[in-house]
């Protein structure tokens, strides 16, 4: 290798030459590493400064349970700060699996229900499809009585978490909201609904015997 310093004699200026260079392409890296700072912070700053909702979010994380509620979160912020506006708006993320896992299912059904009805509408065929208990069935009607009782446990679902989160907003909760007593306020729900189903099924009864 002919290019390189081990081949230079002693005292031969090239050696100042290639130190020379060295120092100038550093200091070049220098300048220019400066001035991207400067680049950078200017646009950083210019971005930071627009009115847009991710600029001015903040995420928490490890809350106590009497400090996970919307109310709670917002008091605290604004006691920090001593202002009513500096919070636009508070969310408490829930984990609800459970919940997530049937809508999962129910959009699972969708495109085989867009299927089935565009088989029927283009080829004129009824389709049908196999049950787990192996029992055929048309598609159509099927995937749309699923999605309609998924629909309904969803928004039952739905509807209990927003009243547990206003009964723990009002202070009428301990703050954190568990998957587990929601499921339990919907089964004693389910409960109280189909022992009224019960009474009026047997009223109906006693009103028809009598009548007889």
């Amino acid at each position: 290798v002919t290019m390189s310093l081990s081949n230079l004699e002693q005292g031969d200026h090239a050696a100042i030459v290639t130190t020379v260079a060295a120092y100038i392409f550093f200091a070049a890296f220098m300048h220019w590493t400066d001035k991207d700072f400067e680049w950078f912070t200017a646009h950083r700053h210019a971005f930071l400064s627009k009115k847009t909702v991710p600029n001015y979010s903040i995420f928490l994380s490890g809350l106590p349970p009497d400090m996970q509620t919307d109310t709670a979160v917002k008091e605290y912020f604004v006691n920090c700060f001593s202002r009513d506006d500096v919070v636009a708006d508070v969310h408490v993320a829930l984990l609800i699996p459970n919940l997530e896992k049937k809508v999962a299912k129910r959009d699972k059904l969708v495109p085989k229900l867009e299927h089935a009805i565009n088989v029927l509408t283009i080829k004129g065929v009824t389709p049908t499809h196999r049950t787990i208990m192996l029992e055929t069935v048309e598609s159509v009607p099927t995937y749309s009585k699923e999605i309609e009782d998924f629909n309904e446990e969803i928004s039952r679902d739905i509807d209990r978490i927003e009243a547990m989160r206003n009964r723990n907003e009002s202070g009428g909760g301990q703050g954190t909201l568990l998957e587990e007593d929601i499921e339990a306020a919907g089964e004693e729900e389910d409960r109280q609904l189909l022992a009224t189903e019960t009474m009026s099924e047997v009223q109906a009864l006693t009103e028809e015997g009598e009548r007889k």
